[in-house]
């Protein structure tokens, strides 16, 4: 019995902080959003709390990416990430989609040879171009 009372007490802690960050984040996101367009420093400080993630994985000869823009706003480098892939891959589809405040892009791309891709320094470098414009 005093084990599920100090488990709750626990939880209803936990509970308390991350209401407490979220309301920060969402302070945030609203003065980002209010503020217009152009970047300052609440939205240098949105892109740094959510910064753009990649994955990347092998599917049917190619690799399919997928990019989680950190803002509408702010824009996204798609041109640049499209560059460093067609270095090495030909890029079969690119589709978004708005979701919240975010774009996903999906990439897929075929390649001559799956195997000799590295999906983790693939991954690395489009994570680098993603979150550096």
């Amino acid at each position: 019995m005093h084990q599920a009372v100090n488990y709750i007490k626990h939880m209803q802690e936990n509970i308390k902080v991350l209401s407490a960050k979220r309301d920060k984040l969402k302070k945030l996101v609203e003065t980002s959003t209010d503020s217009g367009t152009g970047t300052n420093t609440n939205e240098k400080s949105l892109r740094n709390v959510f910064p753009n993630t990649v994955s990347v994985s092998s599917c049917d000869g190619g690799i399919w990416i997928v990019i989680n823009s950190c803002s509408l706003e702010d824009g996204f480098p798609l041109s640049r990430v499209l560059k460093a892939i067609s270095e090495d891959l030909n890029v079969i589809t690119c589709t978004f989609t708005k979701q919240n405040l975010r774009l996903i892009h999906s990439i897929q791309t075929e390649a001559n040879d799956v195997m000799s891709t590295d999906n983790s320094e693939l991954q690395q470098r489009l994570v680098s171009i993603a979150n550096n414009y």
